[in-house]
């Protein structure tokens, strides 16, 4: 099976399955791996829309977005730091906790 084959079967069976946590985290980790940071963030934010209780996918957003700045070349922008922070709250309103990333956040 080639590859696009295999992710034309994998957005198939998501929109048959689309509360899966482990389909939306084996599809985002090819877009990641393929080097597809758009594709990858608009499916993080797909997968929040079907799955929004999910403290893991939302801790995995936020690490996704963390790791896309180069701290080591510059500090985070105020916009960075703002889409962070918007993330955090986004989870915070449907009730899903994240203290301990906001308090990193908020002392880096």
């Amino acid at each position: 099976m080639s590859m696009a084959s295999s992710q034309s079967h994998l957005a198939a069976v998501l929109q048959t399955h689309p509360t899966s946590l482990r389909l939306w985290t084996i599809a985002i980790a090819i877009e990641c791996a393929k080097g597809r940071v758009r594709e990858a963030r608009w499916m993080y934010k797909e997968a929040l829309k079907s799955i929004p209780l999910s403290s893991s996918l939302w801790t995995q957003y936020l690490k996704f977005e963390v790791d896309q700045l180069d701290i080591t070349r510059q500090p985070p922008s105020e916009e960075q730091k703002s889409c962070l922070l918007d993330i955090v709250s986004q989870a915070g309103k449907l009730g899903v906790t994240m203290e301990l990333i906001e308090r990193l956040l908020m002392t880096s």
